[in-house]
């Protein structure tokens, strides 16, 4: 009796399951009501992020920032930390604000 040729591989049946968990995860991501800032940068629950950092801390900081969850004092106040949204400068201590706006923070990390 020949074997039959459709037999189908543990393999096989590993990738159809992979695959079939990853539509399900992709939509209930795209539907989702949470994590929407986190969703902007990364939309596909597949997508691979080359991880060029330095190390793993400095990754943590960059998607801190990213995604808004940071040390910040805008995100601070926002979770309940007793403390003033306002950078000391006297702004708003957004992810943004630090980064691109504010004049203190300008030559932080640079040396002269």
């Amino acid at each position: 009796m020949p074997e039959d040729s459709r037999t189908t591989t543990i393999q096989e049946v590993k990738a159809a399951s992979h695959k079939s968990c990853m539509v399900k995860w992709q939509k209930r991501w795209k539907n989702s009501s949470t994590g929407r800032t986190f969703y902007e940068f990364f939309p596909s629950v597949e997508q691979k992020r080359q991880l060029d950092h330095p190390d793993k801390a400095t990754y943590g900081v960059i998607l801190q920032l990213q995604t808004g969850y940071s040390i910040l004092n805008a995100h601070r106040n926002r979770v309940g930390i007793n403390v003033s949204p306002q950078c000391t400068c006297g702004t708003l201590e957004t992810t943004e604000h630090f980064l691109l706006e504010c004049y203190i923070h300008e030559n932080t990390g640079t040396s002269s």
